[in-house]
């Protein structure tokens, strides 16, 4: 099992690095984004994150859950600038959702996107032991969050 989340792993993100799209020299990722590269695993249950700077201005990540030996879901990620502003790009089948970076980049990373059903916010937490918590939530309806503790298997 641990064989194909590491073989799992190494496909996305060997597929990451050869699918990044080019950018802007003035959209460089600044230091305080830097720490969300590297592969987590929340393995309570089987899914998994992973993040790489693909060049100066973009990082780009995927998030797949596993069902035995079978991916049972699988989302494409990025963080760029768009329009000014730091961007959290989700694309999951055929939908693309963009959420807005919404607090200055440090240990915490917060995007929203009021327009969007679920979730309205993803919040980052860097954690001191280089694991990440990541929560997903609607902030005006109790009981609609989400919490993934994600440990640093490679980073």
């Amino acid at each position: 099992m641990k064989k194909n989340i590491l073989r799992t792993l190494t496909i996305v993100f060997i597929f990451n690095l050869l699918t990044f799209c080019s950018s802007k020299k003035d959209c460089t990722i600044p230091d305080s984004l830097l720490w969300l590269t590297g592969q987590y695993a929340d393995t309570s249950i089987q899914f998994f994150e992973s993040w790489a700077l693909m060049n100066d201005s973009i990082l780009t990540g995927s998030g797949f859950q596993m069902e035995g030996s079978d991916t049972v879901f699988l989302e494409h990620l990025s963080i760029e600038k768009r329009d000014k502003q730091w961007q959290y790009i989700v694309k999951a089948d055929s939908s693309e959702t963009a959420f807005t970076l919404i607090n200055a980049p440090g240990d915490t990373l917060v995007f929203e996107n009021r327009q969007n059903e679920y979730p309205k916010r993803i919040t980052y937490v860097r954690r001191a032991n280089g694991g990440i918590d990541v929560s997903i939530d609607n902030p005006d309806e109790a009981g609609k969050k989400q919490v993934f503790r994600f440990k640093n298997v490679k980073p």
